[in-house]
């Protein structure tokens, strides 16, 4: 059983899921980094950033290792990629002295 913030357990048939890795529907990124995982995605998968800026990272970071502003996306193409690091990553537009 679980509680209606979290989402069920994997699903066993063809349908992709995306999720975070503790799986709840919904995570702060102003805390920590979270892992999101993929399972049974037609990639390319595209990653948008929405009110905020992101830090995004593969496990090895070669692959991806990507600074978004709010607005802007990356497409992912490499199968290989299953799991995804992120954090909330502000970065600064302007510097007033």
């Amino acid at each position: 059983m679980w509680r209606a913030d979290y989402l069920p357990p994997f699903l066993l048939t063809g349908m992709f899921d995306v999720r975070y890795s503790n799986r709840k529907k919904t995570e702060r990124l102003d805390k920590e980094m979270q892992r999101i995982e993929m399972r049974r995605i037609t990639y390319p998968v595209k990653v948008r950033a929405e009110k905020t800026g992101l830090s995004i990272t593969y496990e090895t970071r070669k692959i991806v290792n990507e600074r978004l502003k709010s607005g802007e996306e990356i497409t992912i193409s490499n199968s290989t990629i299953s799991k995804l690091m992120l954090f909330e990553d502000i970065i600064p537009d302007r510097c007033v002295l």
